[in-house]
């Protein structure tokens, strides 16, 4: 599609003319399509015209004249234009009379035999979904609502914690709307699922990539009975009293009595598990535990990379440098964990 800007006045009287400042590429035997948006008052009517019918052709028009689709049939330096033809009242001495008045507008084209693609990276589209909670070893089906085709594309996923649950898809789900979620072991993660589609315009050779995330907190409970992993090995709980691989009955008793020494924490909930924040800004984590009973000085913030985002013992998050930085939230004496993922721009 060209850009038409004002150059200046030439030609017979009551004729303007809009150049395009830049050339126009398109392949050989490949076509394109041109607009004129120009509309003058009254009646209009437009014509389009090839300077070099050996390196252009006009396949067709349409829209009134609106648009023109042209094709490159010879190497080479062309323009196309636009003559747009139209009444205007002009006042006189004796009322009004019409006046018929000319616009051009004129492109710059170049017929080439090759040219590179050029990526255009739209800006993401993001979209928080419901937090799920669920037991080790138990799986819960979660669907992504999709507006349109622009984030109805090729889904990847990902997850700040990979050991406290996994995705896969459903089967005879050819739009992958539809995804599985299963608990591996206790704990919070975010995963995060990226939709991307790519629009292509071979005739400019041209691909826009439109990408929508999906970001959905996940909390997995602890569940008493064993739990297998997608590796098929099971994970043993220490409170089912069976011995789990290559430790002795010794060290999982006294694993057993640690446990039951923990406090019971039931969930650690954040207000954000994804967060940009400006460089040298700060920002509030804000952390409900339950039970309600948990004091606020039970609560240990540690950022897994200070030079990035460090954090204080009230949740306050400073923006240090640009990057990456997760904030770990966990209670005093217990291993239940949330995550916060902090992005500094």
């Amino acid at each position: 599609m060209s850009v038409f800007l004002v150059w200046g006045m030439t030609g017979m009287h009551g004729e303007n003319v809009d150049a395009a400042t830049e050339t126009m590429e398109v392949l050989l035997n490949s076509e394109m399509t041109l607009y004129d948006n120009f509309s003058g008052n009254g009646t209009t009517h437009k014509e389009w015209y090839v300077s070099d019918s050996s390196k252009l052709s006009i396949v067709r028009t349409g829209n009134d004249g609106r648009y023109c689709v042209i094709k490159g049939i010879g190497l080479g330096d062309a323009t196309v234009t636009c003559v747009t033809t139209y009444t205007i009242k002009v006042a006189s001495p004796y009322g009004f009379t019409l006046e018929t008045r000319y616009h051009r507008t004129v492109q710059n084209v170049s017929v080439v035999s090759s040219m590179p693609w050029k990526y255009i990276y739209n800006e993401p589209q993001y979209k928080n979904m419901s937090e799920i909670t669920i037991k080790e070893g138990e799986t819960q089906s979660v669907k992504l609502f999709t507006s349109s085709y622009i984030d109805s594309g090729k889904k990847s996923w990902s997850s700040t914690e990979d050991n406290v649950a996994k995705v896969f898809s459903r089967q005879n789900d050819g739009n992958d709307n539809w995804w599985t979620i299963q608990g591996l072991s206790e704990g919070t993660t975010i995963l995060t699922c990226e939709s991307r589609t790519t629009i292509t315009d071979s005739s400019e050779k041209k691909k826009w990539i439109n990408r929508t995330i999906y970001t959905i907190p996940v909390i997995v409970l602890k569940n008493d009975t064993p739990v297998v992993d997608s590796n098929g090995e099971e994970n043993i709980s220490s409170e089912t009293g069976k011995q789990a691989p290559g430790r002795t009955t010794k060290e999982n008793t006294g694993k057993q009595q640690d446990r039951k020494a923990e406090k019971k924490i039931k969930k650690i909930k954040l207000n954000t598990y994804k967060k940009k924040i400006k460089k040298k800004k700060k920002y509030r984590l804000r952390v409900t535990v339950l039970p309600k009973s948990i004091k606020k000085k039970e609560i240990i913030f540690k950022s897994s990379k200070p030079s990035v985002a460090s954090v204080n013992k009230k949740g306050v998050i400073k923006a240090k440098r640009k990057g990456i930085a997760k904030i770990t939230v966990r209670v005093k004496g217990s291993r239940k964990k949330a995550v916060c993922k902090v992005i500094v721009k």
